[in-house]
């Protein structure tokens, strides 16, 4: 199903306080925030998903066999339908609708009540004139034949209507869908129901599906035809699917997947990728209920993907394909030439992390609308040394970036999955062409000789096709050397403040005003990466001129400083954009890495300058803090401090821009030091103490260790006094620890770090002790300790070695404990005990045995 946003006029809340927004420019006038929000609604995915529906498709034979009347579609007819309530879908309410057209094999059907309204309006007219333009003569400039028209590029890319009716004909009704639009603002653009292909007692029993008119087609008096025929072909799709289904119904996921592509054939825009790629964590064929979106952009990307790759003959092969799910794809790739599913996917994560076809078709897209995104990282590392760590969801992937890295090394411990496959990808802001690095081969891989601001990129991508797995482990050491070190500037707390009147906003009104912060110089040569901004635009204010979807955008500028003088530009009057959502007051991002070349090597004091982009009136405003700060400038005929300048006869003296600034500063070092001073175990935890070095500014500790199981972990401290850190890790026997601390500081930029190896000294890692009393009658006491959870049991033989009796193994957790022997049923001599342990963790089995003697 097609699902469609409309904005609501709500209250909008400012970014800290909860007030409402209070702007002033130099003239002292006030303003409050206008708001806005959308909602959505789905219909469709939950009758595919509902147990009912695979009893509607068995239906089609039934209904094939004994419906063979022919309808009248003489223009005018009036006839009545059953229509699903959407509110409650167990319930139907019945509609009359008058044919308004019949084009080819499709009747157009209105609602007759709506009809008396629209047929002497020119929208009515447009509607009719549109409709038969699109679905006969030609689609969209982006179609993938834009000469063809709808109908005839779902019958070559799609396939044949079921027909269950059995009258050639399949019905649109158009109609205003009850989905409590004029209270909620959410809507419902069309909808398939499966129902009507059925013999239920509720079935039209026609070919058919229903088209929402207010507000998908019609709104605000203005038609929105495309928008409608969008939303058409996808439930068209469903439609047709339907009777191609087999005796396992497709998942939901994939067949929504192919309603998306056959938008996109049929010259739609795509779905935004954004919504998948923020939240790319999750298995493929998933589908949540409760927030279809991000799933619906997922369906999308992935199967307009398979359709680049392998032509558009695919898509139709898929939908009649009686094989589904995973197989279905395997199937459908074979068939038209491809590498099978799991490259396909492991291909397709590469595409969205690099989107770029110079480095090879398989790693990006030729949609022109598919061409400008990239998948933001997952996580990013802090300072290497570190372990990444955790579980995948099958089908899935993931992006971790290290950033800042001269050369770097990566192992995958043995308790990595395999089927996590993991591809390097190395990246400079300089250069947008990413250099993808051959698959792991073995468990060991690196980088070397990067450039200074280099980043690594390392896509996870869980290739295993058995969705109904548990989550695949990954466990990843990541060493090297950090070239540069990431440390923000604040001007400001962030909470803008009060300076006149009500306002914490300050207007930038005319061209002649410009609002600037002096950034001072730094200890070493840097890359300016960002800024983040506290602003708002005139049109999120309310009682202004601007329309709520005007641009917002200004200009910065970057320039030299000369005797606390603005001096010459670096970087001169770029165009930046606002991306958050209109009206919601969040301090806002803007990156500088597309002016690499000319940001990353400043040396000295520079001015960062905002100002309006004057090709419209949508002024921007700038929240203020009061902080004591001299950094803030403005320009109003000439540069002057804030301090200098009054709103309304108060100063704006010690208030400064809310700008943060983020830079990355050259020169980090790494170096050894003596930094592990102790390690001890007991019953519950390995304790290590690192000494902290003393001198540093911000120093960040944290300690990576290799348990003898062959995993890796990074943790943090759980105490810290008079400069020593304490660490607590598992206690694992039979092997060697590999313990790394690791010491990092901004000021000055260096990572110090210690490594030594060391094992437990306890073989196995469990005593038994004679017992007491020795000899004994009947009973006695057998002490023993275990470092690790095991199950115990116990042997006991006689002086011949027969074994005697049997003590069935049970739980045991780690530390001291006792077993109490008793042989009263037995006579007086020597008897061996014998322990028989299984470590849980290892599976592996031990024995300890000691001599008792007995004698009553």
């Amino acid at each position: 199903m097609r699902v469609v946003g409309y904005l609501l006029i709500v209250l909008l809340l400012s970014m800290h306080s909860g007030a409402n927004a209070q702007v002033s420019d130099l003239r002292g006038m006030e303003f409050r925030t206008a708001p806005q929000v959308s909602n959505e609604l789905d219909i469709t995915t939950a009758l595919l998903g509902s147990p009912s529906y695979p009893l509607y498709v068995n239906d089609l034979p039934k209904t094939k066999r004994k419906n063979k009347a022919f309808r009248d579609y003489t223009l005018a007819r009036i006839d009545t339908f059953f229509v699903r309530n959407i509110l409650n879908q167990s319930t139907w309410f019945t509609m009359e609708a008058t044919l308004v057209d019949t084009i080819q094999n499709y009747a157009i059907w209105i609602e007759s009540n709506i009809l008396e309204e629209l047929q002497y309006d020119d929208i009515y007219t447009h509607f009719r004139t549109g409709l038969r333009t699109y679905l006969i003569e030609k689609s969209d400039e982006y179609s993938v034949n834009p000469s063809l028209g709808l109908i005839e590029l779902l019958n070559t890319y799609v396939g044949d209507f079921p027909n269950s009716d059995n009258d050639d004909m399949v019905d649109i009704l158009f109609l205003d869908i009850i989905d409590q639009f004029e209270t909620t603002g959410q809507f419902v653009a069309g909808f398939f129901d499966p129902v009507n292909l059925s013999l239920y007692e509720f079935s039209n029993k026609r070919d058919m599906v229903y088209m929402d008119i207010y507000p998908t087609l019609i709104q605000n008096d203005s038609l929105h035809l495309r928008r409608s025929l969008s939303t058409l072909v996808h439930e068209l799709q469903h439609l047709i699917h339907a009777g191609y289904e087999g005796d396992k119904i497709e998942d939901v996921f994939i067949n929504e997947g192919f309603s998306e592509a056959v938008e996109i054939l049929c010259g739609f825009p795509p779905r935004d990728p954004s919504w998948y790629l923020a939240n790319s964590f999750k298995s493929l064929l998933s589908w949540e209920y409760s927030n279809p979106i991000p799933d619906y952009s997922r369906a999308s990307l992935w199967t307009h993907y398979l359709i680049e790759q392998y032509g558009t003959s695919l898509l139709k092969h898929m939908i009649q394909n009686k094989k589904t799910g995973i197989e279905g794809y395997h199937d459908s790739i074979i068939h038209f030439g491809g590498l099978g599913f799991e490259d396909s996917f492991k291909h397709w994560g590469i595409a969205n992390t690099v989107n770029n076809r110079e480095r090879s078709e398989k790693y990006g897209y030729l949609h022109p609308l598919l061409t400008n995104f990239t998948m933001p990282h997952s996580g990013e590392t802090d300072h290497i040394p570190t372990v990444i760590s955790g579980t995948v969801p099958p089908l899935s992937h993931a992006l971790i970036s290290i950033p800042y890295v001269r050369n770097i090394q990566l192992q995958k411990s043995n308790v990595h999955d395999e089927h996590i496959n993991l591809t390097g990808i190395l990246s400079y802001p300089r250069d947008e062409t990413n250099v993808v690095h051959p698959f792991f081969e073995d468990n060991k891989t690196a980088f070397t000789n990067i450039d200074d601001f280099g980043s690594v990129r390392i896509l996870l991508s869980n290739n295993s096709p058995d969705v109904d797995t548990t989550w695949n482990r990954i466990n990843i050491l990541v060493e090297g050397e950090q070239s540069a070190i990431e440390k923000t500037i604040g001007y400001g707390d962030g909470v803008n403040d009060t300076f006149y009147s009500n306002a914490t906003f300050l207007k930038l009104s005319n061209k002649d005003q410009k609002l600037g912060i002096i950034l001072p110089k730094q200890n070493s040569d840097y890359w300016l990466k960002s800024l983040n901004i506290s602003a708002v635009f005139e049109s999120e204010l309310m009682g202004n001129n601007q329309l709520s979807s005007t641009e917002r955008d200004f200009k910065i500028s970057i320039y030299t400083v000369n005797n606390a003088r603005i001096h010459s530009p670096i970087l001169d009057g770029i165009i930046v954009q606002s991306q958050r959502e209109p009206g919601r007051l969040v301090k806002e991002t803007f990156t500088l890495e597309p002016y690499f070349e000319l940001l990353s090597n400043i040396k000295d004091t520079i001015a960062i300058v905002i100002e309006n982009d004057l090709d419209d009136d949508n002024f921007i405003s700038i929240g203020l803090d009061y902080s004591q700060t001299p950094y803030g400038i403005v320009y109003n005929n000439e540069w002057l401090s804030l301090g200098d300048i009054t709103i309304g006869g108060h100063s704006l003296n010690g208030f400064t821009p809310n700008i943060n600034i983020t830079i990355i500063e050259k020169g980090h070092q790494t170096s050894t030091q003596n930094l592990i001073q102790s390690v001890d175990y007991n019953f519950e935890k390995v304790l290590v103490d690192v000494a902290v070095p003393i001198g540093f500014e911000l120093p960040e500790m944290s300690l990576i260790s290799k348990l003898p199981d062959g995993s890796f972990h990074k943790y943090e401290p759980v105490d810290s006094s008079n400069y020593l850190f304490t660490y607590e890790i598992p206690v694992q026997v039979d092997g060697t620890y590999t313990i790394k601390s690791v010491f990092s500081s901004s000021n000055p930029s260096v990572t110090i770090t210690d490594e030594i190896e060391w094992n437990i000294d306890l073989p196995n890692g469990i005593t038994i002790n004679q017992n007491y009393p020795n000899p004994f009658n009947p009973t006695t006491s057998i002490p023993f300790t275990l470092l690790e959870q095991a199950d115990v049991g116990w042997n006991i033989y006689d002086i011949l070695g027969r074994n005697i009796r049997t003590i069935e193994p049970r739980n045991t957790q780690s530390g001291e404990h006792i077993f109490e022997l008793d042989l009263s049923k037995y006579a007086s001599g020597v008897y061996f005990v014998r322990a028989i342990i299984e470590r849980e963790r290892t599976g592996i089995n031990y024995t300890k045995p000691i001599k008792v003697l007995m004698i009553k």
